[in-house]
């Protein structure tokens, strides 16, 4: 038991030098949001050498103590060995042995368990954090195989595989990806197609629905501006709706632009401030949300397209 104690020990150690780097991975792959994670890393870090060094000391005696008790058992089976002419002489012995072995398993288990305690829960906060990497990490390379580009210094955010309902039609598997700019919707089956893109500004509303006897959860979102429908529903493949809804939340109120771990560059928020605000060849105004890393406007009235 101790000895799987110590494995655990290592392995630890081991995932928990592993997250600056496979956090580094994903921000050279671009994932820009969630600027703590550095320093939740570099948290975790600090106080492992504290944790591990009270939880080896805690082993040690743990692992002596029963050592004192598997040399009494060892006496006890050697005695008892010698005893094999004499059955009836040998019982209370057996007896005793017995009882023994009994006292040191329930110790030995009460040893793991006081070394766990000292790293139990440091443990389930680095498999949090490992888990949530890897999350990301199927996020990124969904995104990298996709039909379409993010922007420049657009992040994703989140991706989740999601089956498109829509009323009159069959529904369609696929991919909802949400950037820190837009929400999108991806058919997977057969060649990749995006049938769905929308700013984050036309997004007016999100919800989650339960599907009948099998309680499946769906996100039901309302859609405005320049939508090509008025609302999505989506089934998801996990039981994840509750955190899209908080993620949703914050990428519409902006506030994964100012959670980056690399701050935007402001000549790509002049380039937004300073954009033409109607078309120049017909007068007709813009309306569309201008996103950044967008290169130009096509005027929905005369088609002419202005660089930005």
């Amino acid at each position: 038991m101790l000895r799987e104690v110590q494995n655990e020990l290592s392995e630890l150690e081991n995932q928990l030098a592993s997250l600056s780097r496979e956090l580094g991975q994903l921000r050279a792959h671009g994932y820009m949001v969630e600027k703590s994670l550095e320093a939740d890393i570099d948290v975790l870090t600090l106080q492992w050498e504290k944790i591990k060094t009270r939880s080896q000391a805690t082993l040690d005696y743990q692992t002596a103590q029963l050592g004192s008790s598997m040399k009494s058992i060892q006496e006890g089976m050697a005695k008892l060995a010698g005893m094999t002419g004499a059955l009836a002489t040998a019982r209370p012995t057996y007896i005793n042995l017995k009882s023994l072995i009994a006292s040191v398993e329930a110790q030995a288990e009460a040893a793991e368990e006081t070394v766990l305690d000292q790293y139990d829960a440091y443990a389930d906060e680095v498999e949090m954090l490992d888990t949530h990497l890897e999350w990301v990490d199927w996020m990124l390379d969904a995104i990298s195989t996709a039909s379409f580009k993010l922007l420049a210094t657009e992040s994703g955010v989140a991706a989740v595989e999601a089956i498109w309902e829509r009323p009159g039609l069959p529904p369609e598997n696929g991919i909802l990806f949400l950037t820190d700019q837009r929400l999108l919707w991806e058919d997977r089956v057969g060649e990749f197609e995006l049938k769905l893109e929308v700013p984050l500004r036309d997004v007016l509303d999100a919800k989650e629905e339960l599907e009948g006897e099998t309680q499946n959860e769906r996100l039901v979102v309302s859609l405005g501006g320049d939508a090509p429908v008025s609302s999505g529903v989506f089934l998801f493949s996990q039981p994840v709706v509750e955190e899209w809804l908080k993620m949703l939340g914050r990428a519409r109120s902006g506030d994964y632009a100012s959670d980056r771990a690399v701050k935007i560059d402001e000549a790509q928020l002049e380039r937004i401030r300073n954009a033409p605000t109607e078309c120049s060849n017909c007068g007709a105004a813009f309306t569309a949300p201008i996103l950044r890393g967008q290169e130009e406007l096509v005027c929905e009235f005369c088609g002419v397209t202005t660089r930005l």
